[in-house]
């Protein structure tokens, strides 16, 4: 797939095989970049996946093309990073929200805490920002950047996963030690301080919701500093910690191992199996690694049920929900369970019997 020239296109205006590009990314395609008929190029639709296109026509500002490749996930990392960070003053802000796009975070919030200089934030704009950086670094997910929150609106919506607050105290382990000791996570959270760092106040309510205190060395680092590197150390380590557990599925999820993908969200991934038991066999994983269904916690209620949910849309998009399939999870050896990371067994196309196996 070519990835030198990258432009955002509106979902709208892909229709099959076929795209037009037009508004201001059709008028930089045609009158800055200079495309012509047959050139490559890649769009991006900013739910994660990239489109391979070629040129067919330019008219004015409008050109058309048709799509020869589509990649899910497309230069997505495998870790989900969802950074909230007091509000900070001057540029400092549109620093961390292009750069941090830019390093692959999931989410960033703006936190209205006790010593930011600021109490707002100019949303469009930082909006604006991050899609912009995600056709200068081609990748195919714009992040979710949110409006100003408080730090109890923000630090109380997540359980299980790590979490971590970058802050300097004698309770404060390594950031990078903490992550080479942890195991395979697909989710992250991260908080950091504005400019005159956390009360103790906050602290404490950070502790109380399960966030872990960790440093990021000897030097006094400016806010956006701490936040552009630590989201390098949670991207690069856990990608690594992911790799080094040398589970099957985690690796398809991480890019590692090619899949035969049919669906892709933030937090489930589904693909066909290349041994398959019928005419449609789809197996549906968490991107979280959870070895059995005796691993999992009521953390991870939601993923589960998606995992049902999707199961329900690829049956209907195979048109095998009126004449029936079945889904199936193995737990354990006796029950033949093969790859330690749970999957949901999508089967249809065929009569099944009954008891199985």
């Amino acid at each position: 797939m070519p990835e030198s020239r990258h432009f955002i296109i509106n979902p709208e205006n892909l229709t099959g095989d076929r795209f037009i590009l037009n508004g201001q990314e059709g008028h930089h395609a045609a009158r800055v970049t200079r495309m012509n008929s047959d050139d490559e190029i890649t769009l991006l639709d900013g739910s994660g996946a990239a489109y391979g296109a070629v040129v067919d026509t330019v008219n004015g500002d409008r050109i058309e093309g048709r799509i020869i490749d589509k990649i899910y996930r497309y230069h997505e990392p495998a870790v989900n990073i969802h950074l909230g960070i007091g509000i900070l003053k001057g540029v400092k802000m549109d620093t961390v929200i292009e750069k941090c796009t830019e390093l692959g975070v999931r989410s960033v919030t703006p936190l209205v805490l006790d010593n930011s200089v600021k109490q707002n934030i100019n949303l469009k704009r930082l909006k604006k920002i991050s899609l912009s950086a995600i056709k200068q670094c081609g990748r195919g997910l714009l992040p979710d950047v949110n409006d100003a929150k408080t730090l109890h609106g923000w630090s109380e919506n997540f359980s299980g996963e790590l979490k971590f607050m970058l802050h300097d105290s004698p309770e404060s382990a390594p950031l990078m030690a903490q992550l080479m000791a942890s195991t395979p996570h697909s989710e992250v959270r991260l908080v950091v301080g504005p400019e005159g760092g956390f009360l103790p106040a906050e602290v404490e309510a950070l502790s109380a919701a399960g966030f872990i205190q960790a440093s990021l060395g000897r030097r006094r680092l400016r806010a956006e500093t701490a936040a552009i590197m630590a989201v390098v150390l949670c991207e690069q380590i856990l990608t690594r910690v992911r790799q080094l557990s040398d589970c099957l599925f985690c690796n398809i999820v991480d890019g590692e191992i090619l899949g035969d993908i049919v669906y892709d969200s933030d937090s489930v991934l589904a693909f066909n199996d290349i041994n398959p038991e019928a005419p449609h066999h789809v197996l549906i994983i968490p991107k979280k690694h959870i070895p059995t269904l005796n691993d999992i916690s009521n953390s991870d209620r939601d993923v589960v049920g998606e995992l049902h949910l999707v199961a329900k849309q690829i049956a209907a998009e195979r048109g095998i929900s009126g004449s029936g399939y079945r889904t199936v999870f193995n737990c354990n050896s006796d029950a033949g369970q093969a790859v330690f990371h749970i999957h949901l067994h999508l089967l249809g196309g065929r009569k099944m019997s009954w008891p199985p196996g």
